[in-house]
């Protein structure tokens, strides 16, 4: 028994005996496709059961029946939303579907052609995500990062999510989820995200790194800036490791990192109704986290912010 793992559904009727690596395999996929929103507990399934077992099947290299499965999905808490989601480059598409296509103006038409494109871009994308994750290749390394705020009395905490996954030469997949937690009110800027690949590197999370995939949102502060483009292009060069960097398509940024997060600020919550007290420090913060299973806190000092030249581009 020591070497199975027992769930159970939503009614807590006591399902299946499967081995823990293949249950934690079937757990990280899930994660992967159904990400927990950041702050909620819960997921939102935009397709069907069906689909989603399909692409779970196709990323596991030992998938559970699709029976199994189900008993699993059915004691995840799941909302049910509309296809499209609330991306409004989705749903304006959607509309204009409804058109007759001799209706409309050249301009229309261009527009109409971009948002296709969109549509159809957006689901092919996050199928490379995730097979990339799921099947990374001999020194790879892909490394997914997200900011989330850590909302609390009268102050904040920006947590900068770095969800790595890489294959070392000869060795098995790795992943684990760091956290860079800033200062009390610390903006999530430029310097916040410089001041990370500063640490990685300093502390050889590179080694034995052939090559980099990265993927982020389009965040207009701290990762789609000029600035922060261009201090790859040469920390690349400086660590000898190519980088290839990916931005989710706009509104369909959902990855890992929102799953980290959620499951972060659950453990931070439960640490104050315990205390009937807020979080005053980073340091505290850090040791709260620090408590989850492959969560690994990295606690920021005070930054510095120094003038950025601009970079025409």
């Amino acid at each position: 028994m020591s070497d199975c793992a027992l769930f159970q559904n939503v009614s807590g009727y006591r399902t299946h005996q499967i081995s823990f690596s293949v249950f934690g395999r079937m757990q990280q996929i899930v994660d992967d496709i159904l990400p927990v929103k950041s702050g909620r507990n819960f997921r939102v399934l935009y397709t069907t059961y069906l689909h989603v077992y399909n692409k779970y099947a196709s990323l596991a290299p030992y998938p559970v029946s699709y029976q199994h499965f189900m008993k699993y999905m059915h004691s995840l808490q799941i909302h049910h939303g509309e296809l499209f989601g609330t991306c409004p480059h989705c749903l304006q598409k959607k509309e204009m579907d409804q058109l007759p296509n001799n209706g409309f103006t050249l301009e229309e038409a261009s527009e109409f052609y971009d948002l296709l494109r969109h549509a159809r871009y957006f689901p092919l994308q996050l199928n490379c995500y995730h097979l990339q994750k799921s099947h990374p290749g001999e020194g790879q390394m892909i490394i997914t990062m997200d900011f989330t705020k850590i909302d609390l009395v009268n102050h904040y905490f920006q947590d900068l999510v770095v969800c790595i996954t890489k294959k070392p030469p000869g060795q098995n997949i790795q992943q684990f989820y760091l956290h860079f937690l800033g200062q009390k009110r610390e903006k999530n800027d430029v310097h916040f995200t410089l001041w990370v690949w500063k640490y990685l590197q300093q502390n050889n999370y590179f080694v034995g790194t052939t090559s980099i995939k990265l993927w982020t949102d389009g965040g207009p502060r701290h990762f789609k800036t000029s600035s922060h483009i261009y201090f790859l292009s040469h920390f690349q060069a400086d660590i000898g490791i190519p980088f290839t960097y990916n931005f989710f398509a706009s509104y369909h940024g959902s990855s890992v990192c929102d799953a980290v997060a959620a499951q972060a600020k659950e453990k931070i919550k439960e640490w104050m109704a315990e205390n009937r007290d807020t979080i005053h420090s980073n340091t505290v913060l850090a040791e709260i986290i620090g408590k989850l299973t492959g969560h690994y806190p990295i606690v920021l000092p005070a930054l510095e912010r120094y003038s950025i030249v601009a970079i025409n581009t």
